[in-house]
């Protein structure tokens, strides 16, 4: 492992999220009136997007709209941004300035960002204990505003939504702080939508002295049914959502927070914030396995252990950072224990994995069909999803559209005298002993292996191109794990165009 280089930025970076399907990356500086953007392929800060508020955090991204959320850390409203142009293209929430002081989980204004459907999200303002239901309304052709629906006021403040999308039930999971100073004790609030309506409606307090207790975050167990959450007084607790019942309470580290399940090994890890080790959970009994260590004792009045976690594809490896320490970690999910270290100064917090997939450039004067490698989907079929890349017209959530059994887009194309043309193509992907399946298709056959990726010139749409014409250029295709656009099992194929108009 090593350290590649360090990036400066605005004041105070703590998050860093992953804006979208693009490259950028987006960093929330919190004494800053912006975010910083970062190229992840060059890892160069590229610039600001100035705010009307200071972030906390930019973790929301709404695929089918392909907008992020960034929460205000001083106001209790939000900023959503295209990441495809970074700008704002809209806001939601109170335009005013907070200091929350009543309950436990710190001073920052907003909670964490979320969305509950494509169009309707949620802005949590933790001095006013509520949450605000919103509507965007729009699109990225002919602009975004945004309607307040309704409010529910909450027991304590709210740090974060449990990641869970129920389009059908409307039903999500927020994590109450709690607050000490009250006699509060911290809950998981079920939250229901019904049309224009937000309201509670059930909840669970965590067990203990509220006088000493504190929560601000819970993940969802892989079968779907038990929520982890954790405690800052050192524990799990494992709530089954069906009836809202707790039905362990797992002894973890001070400051027990992040829950990162491992479904295959049957394990999760907890990352306990103020303590020296991590908590290795069997998730079939609920039973603490083991407490490994990957800190010493606080030195320089930091939490101990960062927020960000990640696991390899494979599910073999476990990385975080020892945040006080400024060291990064890999733990063996075999052995259950550190494998390796890196130490990188500093005292890092809270970031994002991104992987730097293969890049495969391939010259196109003509119809290509070109040899593509499977790629495991998480059901174990092969998987052959692509997304656009590079100069793809709407690339990349507007890309395709359907055309039989493939899919059509669009380049922009120079001439020899450097006029633009926009190009059409159709695409397809071969899938061995099934079909043809378009792009990008979340179809898999079981039996069947995605060897071939098919583009030819769109003969009936390009026929404003002069014949003869001589079009240079280039564009790019991502293929990706679907449904999970961050997979490290991603591959680039770019397509570098010198292509002479034949007759019809």
């Amino acid at each position: 492992m090593t350290l590649l280089t360090d990036v400066p930025t605005n004041m105070n970076p703590y998050p860093v999220d992953k804006a979208g399907n693009t490259k950028n990356l987006y960093v929330s500086t919190r004494n800053a009136d912006s975010i910083d953007i970062i190229n992840s392929e060059t890892m160069l800060r590229t610039n600001s997007i100035n705010l009307s508020h200071k972030p906390r955090s930019a973790e929301a991204y709404n695929e089918s709209l392909g907008v992020v959320i960034v929460a205000g850390a001083d106001k209790p409203m939000s900023s959503i941004i295209d990441p495809n142009t970074n700008k704002v293209v809209a806001t939601a929430g109170e335009n005013t300035l907070t200091v929350p002081s009543l309950d436990y989980g710190g001073t920052l204004s907003s909670g964490h960002p979320f969305w509950f459907t494509d169009r309707k999200f949620a802005v949590i303002d933790r001095e006013n204990r509520s949450i605000s239901l919103w509507k965007i309304v729009g699109n990225r052709s002919s602009g975004f505003s945004t309607e307040f629906l309704n409010k529910v006021k909450t027991p304590t403040s709210v740090h974060s939504f449990v990641g869970i999308k129920n389009e059908a039930s409307r039903t999500y999971y927020a994590i109450a702080e709690g607050s000490p100073d009250n006699g509060i004790p911290p809950m998981l609030l079920e939250i229901k939508i019904d049309q224009e309506e937000i309201f509670i409606n059930r909840a669970q307090s965590l067990y203990g002295n509220p006088e000493k207790m504190g929560s601000h975050h819970a993940d969802l167990h892989p079968d779907g049914r038990h929520i982890y959450v954790g405690s800052t007084q050192g524990y799990m607790y494992v709530i089954n959502r069906d009836n809202m019942g707790i039905v362990n309470i797992i002894k973890t580290g001070l400051g027990s927070a992040h829950t990162t399940f491992i479904p295959k090994r049957n394990l999760a890890i907890v990352t306990n914030h103020k303590d020296t080790f991590v908590t290795i959970i069997n998730t079939e009994t609920h039973k603490n396995i083991k407490n490994i260590t990957v800190s010493t004792e606080q030195e320089k009045g930091q939490i101990l252990q960062s927020h960000t976690s990640f696991v390899d594809a494979d599910e073999n490896y476990f990385y975080s950072f020892a945040t006080d320490n400024g060291t990064f970690y890999e733990l063996d999910l075999e052995l259950l224990d550190i494998s390796r270290t890196l130490h990188t100064g500093g005292t890092p917090k809270q970031g994002v994995f991104v992987s730097i997939p293969p890049v495969f450039t391939h010259i196109m004067n003509r119809d290509i069909s070109i040899d593509i490698k499977p790629i495991q989907r998480t059901t174990g079929h092969p998987s052959s999803a692509f997304i656009g890349g590079d100069n793809t017209i709407n690339a990349p959530t507007n890309m395709v559209w359907s055309s039989g059994p493939s899919s059509k887009f669009s380049t922009m194309l120079n001439d020899e005298s450097g006029k633009q043309y926009e190009v059409y193509l159709v695409a397809n992907v071969t899938l061995s002993g099934c079909q043809n399946v378009q792009i990008n298709s979340a179809m898999t056959c079981e039996y069947a292996v995605a060897n071939k990726l098919n583009i030819s010139f769109d003969a009936t749409l390009n026929t404003n191109i002069p014949v003869g014409t001589r079009l240079t250029g280039q564009f790019s295709l991502k293929r990706l794990q679907w449904p999970n656009m961050n997979t490290t099992n991603t591959e680039i194929h770019n397509f570098e165009v010198n292509w002479k108009v034949p007759p019809l």
